[in-house]
Order: C-alpha cells, then structure tokens, then sequence
C-alpha cells in the first residue's frame, strides 16, 4: 500500500520557538572546543551535531542562539528547497484469541420406556496466538528545513512508561492525563551546502486530547541527528542511550486493536527544480 501525504509547514521567520539549522564551518580552531562552547550556548533549546570528517557543527536551534553563536563561529546557511522522503514500515505483531466452548460425548439410546444415556459436556478454553507481518510505504514532502509529521501507533500502549521516562529525565516539563493519545514522530529534513547531503531530526511527538481538547507533548531532548547522503536510507532507533525509551515508543496499536512493534526506514531525496 503507498500512502502519500503533502506536509509543507511554513511558519514565519523570527517566529517564537522556531527552530532552524544552519552549518558552521570550523576553518580555525579545535573543533571540539568549539562543540563544548556551541553545546553551551544551545543547553535546551536545540542540539549540536558535529561532524569531524567534514570540520563543521550542525547546530539546530532558535534564531536568537543562532545570534549569538555566529559572533563566534561564522555560518553557512542550509539550501532551500523540498526533500521528498520515502517511508517503509516493516511491521511484527501478534494477534491473541481466546474464547470458552462446550464439547459435548456420550450416546442417546431411543426404547420403549423413552430415551436413556449420557451425556457429558466438557467445557473447552481456546487460547489461539497468531503472528502477523507487514511492509508498508509512505511518501512524506517538506520543505528543507521544515516539518513533516509521521504517525506511529493509533494508540500507544506504554503511554504511562513513557511519560514517566520523559518527566524524570527532564525531557518533559509537564505530565498530563490522556483521554485519548497517538505516537508520531516530526521529520525535519535541511538540504547542506553542498546541495548532495541531508540532515535529518526526528523528534517522538505524542498527540492526542487531554480535558476534551487538543494537546501535544514533543520530546525535543530525545530528538535524533542524523546525516545521510541524497538516496541513501537510515534506520529510526536512536542513540544508544535512549534504545529503552525507542524500544516502548516505536510500537503501536493499529485500529483494529493489534499490537505492532515498528522497523521503520527513510529515504530522503532531494526534489530538484529546473
């Protein structure tokens, strides 16, 4: 099945909480200096991802930071354009049936004085588990440097382990009780410099309704950096240190009230226009 779904979220420039990417070439300098500096600067509001091979810092953060972050380091600003990205989801389930029948033995003999026998009923639980398999693809659009959002689970069913993780590690600063809630993650692919390579955040988002209305909670700090060549496909898990919260977070419940755990690959390509 292809699903293809058009996400161009445009949001004003110099807007409060707007997050933006820019790459900051590291001509002069120790590069890891300047990373424990950047990281400094950021502290909350973004992430800092360098990459040695190429002596550049790719920093995500608000305007404001990146202000004050270019009095020091200098900056080349990401291309414009969209990024077309392919989504496959090889998803594992298990479906479980249980039910409580009646199997019946013995004989019924007609006679003369009327019917005689036995029988006896046995009752009969019936406990059925049957693993289920999927490969799912999906099409997603963004704008370089903007959001696409990709659902998950219909329902999440670790919602109580994940908000737990989320306010102990500092990650969430507020807990809610859902009445209703879906697990997505925010795709935002920025075209590089160099017009060949894209970086990639994926930040796990829950969303749903908490007191009758609309309400989202987005888990920035476990966002996840990667970069990845025009074509080329990565694997959503995470850094290691975050794999038991990625483990919860990529499973959910479909429609039909199946438990799927989710294998999920992107493949960006860069949209050129002529």
């Amino acid at each position: 099945m292809l699903v293809i779904v058009w996400t161009l979220a445009w949001i004003p420039a110099g807007s409060a909480g707007e997050m933006r990417t820019v790459v900051y070439p590291v001509v002069f300098g120790d590069i890891d200096a300047l990373e424990t500096y950047a990281r400094t600067v950021v502290a909350e509001d973004g992430h800092v991802v360098p990459d040695a091979g190429g002596r550049r810092l790719i920093i995500v953060t608000t305007d404001e930071k990146h202000g004050q972050l270019n009095d020091v380091l200098g900056q080349t600003d990401a291309r414009a354009g969209n990024v077309r990205i392919e989504v496959r989801f090889r998803e594992t389930g298990t479906e479980r049936d249980t039910g409580i029948g009646v199997r019946g033995a013995g004989e019924v003999v007609l006679g003369p004085g009327g019917t005689e026998g036995t029988v006896v009923l046995r009752p009969e639980l019936r406990h059925t588990v049957t693993d289920t398999a999927g490969d799912t693809r999906q099409i997603i659009m963004a704008a370089s440097g903007r959001e696409a959002v990709l659902r998950v689970g219909e329902r999440v069913p670790y919602i109580d382990w994940i908000m737990d993780y989320g306010w102990h590690g500092g990650y969430i600063r507020s807990r809610v009780e859902w009445q209703e809630v879906g697990s997505f993650l925010v795709v935002t692919p920025t075209i590089l410099p160099d017009g060949s390579t894209v970086h990639v955040r994926l930040t796990p988002e829950l969303r749903g309704r908490v007191d009758g209305h609309p309400h989202h909670t987005r888990f920035t700090g476990l966002a996840t950096e990667v970069t990845v060549r025009d074509g080329n496909t990565l694997r959503i898990g995470g850094s290691a240190e975050d794999q038991e919260f990625y483990s919860r977070f990529l499973i959910g419940i479909d429609r039909s009230g199946v438990r799927r755990s989710l294998d999920i690959e992107l493949t960006p390509q860069i949209v050129h226009t002529h």
